[in-house]
């Protein structure tokens, strides 16, 4: 993770794509997973989106809990993205 905080800092990229297999369903904290991998994006006011593959799916309730992580993020980046450039306004 540390490597892709230096490149968010260092390229400030206004969306990411994450093209795939961004978790392996084997991993003892599959569940926690998306968040931490979501997390320097949503910190930064990145926006972004995943192609989700077979691996997240792999896991059981990883997927659905992927998903749900990816549209809290969504949402939650859309409104920052309008508070920042005062569109409501």
């Amino acid at each position: 993770m540390s490597f892709i905080k230096r490149v968010l800092d260092a390229e400030t990229p206004e969306t990411v794509f994450l093209t795939g297999n961004q978790i392996y369903h084997n991993i003892a904290d599959s569940e926690s997973a998306p968040l931490k991998l979501f997390t320097p994006f949503v910190r930064r006011s990145i926006f972004f989106t995943a192609v989700l593959s077979n691996h997240e799916d792999n896991g059981g309730h990883t997927l659905s809990h992927m998903k749900s992580k990816l549209i809290y993020g969504a949402l939650y980046l859309k409104t920052r993205a309008h508070e920042r450039h005062n569109v409501y306004n």
